[in-house]
């Protein structure tokens, strides 16, 4: 939470480090998420109580844990610090545009999983709003109207999604698109948009059908 001090955020670094001394490199790695209450009474909690504090949290993190233990242990230890999780909380609205809309589905490649969730990926666990989708074709159930269904209520407004909601580098450049060109584009446009695209320094998933 936004609330730590710098002592408190200390301690955790120099309580990590005893760890991975004590252990021979046992323990070698550790992750850092915020802290969000992400519902109040079946309302989603947008702005969090701590909103525009996230960020300055995240750069506290990385400048007094995650530098000092690269620099001491190199690639012998790692950190999974979440910085965008950090920022989105920042957020003072919930989510609602066409960017961010291919994860509030979550698959695996045998289409089981929730039709509406960022927070419950496995496929035996699938208790987020909309309940679970049948097993099958991916492709099928990706495209399926009911999950186009359930990502336009979103878009409407009716369903409000969490802050968490996969709000990253290509999100912010469909927001800026959509900012750019308020109306819908033409293909000339979108091709000229998205020229050199295979180029671009994005994460490339093993399994290409999940963001297809």
């Amino acid at each position: 939470m936004p609330s730590a001090s710098d002592a408190d955020i200390n301690d955790m670094r120099e309580t990590f480090i005893e760890l991975v001394e004590q252990s021979n490199l046992g323990v070698n790695f550790a992750s850092f998420r915020p802290r969000v209450i992400h519902h109040h009474n079946n309302e989603v909690v947008v702005p969090q109580k701590w909103s525009g504090s996230y960020r300055n949290l995240a750069e506290r993190i990385r400048d007094q844990i995650v530098s000092p233990i690269k620099e001491r242990y190199k690639n012998a230890v790692r950190i999974d610090h979440k910085f965008g999780a950090f920022a989105d909380c920042d957020r003072e609205v919930p989510p609602r545009g066409g960017w961010g809309g291919s994860w509030i589905a979550t698959l695996d490649h045998c289409a089981c999983g929730s039709i509406v969730s960022h927070m419950t990926g496995a496929s035996n666990n699938p208790t987020a709003w909309g309940s679970a989708l049948n097993g099958g074709s991916f492709l099928g159930a990706w495209n399926s109207c009911r999950r186009r269904a359930a990502q336009q209520l979103v878009i409407d407004g009716i369903v409000k999604l969490p802050v968490a909601n996969g709000f990253r580098a290509i999100d912010a450049f469909l927001e800026k698109v959509k900012e750019t060109f308020p109306e819908k584009l033409n293909e000339e446009t979108v091709d000229a948009l998205m020229d050199g695209i295979e180029d671009w320094d994005f994460h490339r998933s093993t399994r290409p059908m999940f963001v297809g």
